[in-house]
């Protein structure tokens, strides 16, 4: 078992580790960056090595990302009030998201949770995971926290 799935314990570890990324991110514009931030910052500007099975599974999970989640937000930021429809239309565009993958006992596991780099507004939840067929490449189960 991976580092990464040990621990992952659900929702609530989503929502502590997003809370915690946001208090650093505001933290941060008030003042200077630990060296640890400025690593993980650096890092994602990194380039990046992608398996071709992890490719399929990140298309696979795209897709049904998209229609469900990314134009669906786009449709209800048109019909939401002004304040609403910011927070909607930046969750409606796949740059605002970081993806992790990892391989699990036959499954391929994408996630999708908005980022906290940049000018990210405050986000709580908006993590969507899908754990994709690693030989059929069909999605198995699909979870959000909100």
């Amino acid at each position: 078992m991976s580092e990464r799935t040990t621990r992952y314990l659900g929702p609530f570890f989503w929502f502590a580790m997003i809370l915690g990324a946001l208090v650093l991110t505001h933290e941060a514009s008030s003042k200077e960056l630990s060296k640890a931030q400025l690593e993980y910052l650096n890092k994602l500007k990194g380039p990046v090595v992608v398996r071709g099975d992890y490719f399929k599974a990140i298309t696979v999970a795209f897709k049904d990302f998209e229609l469900t989640t990314l134009n669906a937000n786009a449709s209800k930021a048109r019909a939401a009030g002004s304040e609403i429809s910011e927070s909607l239309i930046w969750l409606s565009k796949i740059e605002n998201y970081d993806i992790d993958v990892e391989l699990g006992d036959g499954v391929i596991a994408v996630w999708f949770s908005p980022t906290v780099r940049g000018d990210a507004p405050m986000i709580l939840g908006g993590n969507t995971k899908y754990e994709i067929d690693s030989q059929s490449f069909a999605i198995v189960r699909k979870g959000t926290s909100k």
